[in-house]
């Protein structure tokens, strides 16, 4: 669903309408839930065909967040590789399997993990 009007779209938005990943958790996955909040951070999960899994990393607070992820909270318990969607860049992974990042003030870090 997209609320605005197409005509006046800037290069931005255009580029999120035309994400072929985006795409792809739109039209695919399933069981999406919460795995935590806490703080100035909400985490979410979802499954994909083929053993894929999305994690979504939220910041709701005003400053950068600096967020770790286990991705056990997600059920992958299988060293696992994830690339950040809107970049495309592979994903900083510490120890094993927890995602490393930081998320700008009200901003989202959305990856693909596969296994």
């Amino acid at each position: 669903m997209f609320g605005g009007d197409m005509t006046y779209n800037d290069e931005f938005t255009l580029s999120l309408m035309q994400n072929r990943e985006l795409i792809e958790i739109n039209k695919n996955s399933f069981c999406g839930r919460e795995l935590y909040r806490k703080g100035d951070e909400i985490v979410w999960a979802s499954n994909g065909k083929d053993g894929v899994y999305y994690i979504g990393v939220f910041n709701t607070g005003d400053a950068p967040l600096s967020s770790l992820v286990p991705l056990g909270f997600a059920g992958i318990t299988k060293d696992a590789d994830a690339f950040e969607i809107w970049t495309g860049e592979k994903a900083t992974m510490r120890a094993r399997n927890i995602i490393s990042s930081t998320v700008p003030p009200h901003g989202v870090r959305l990856y693909k993990i596969t296994i």
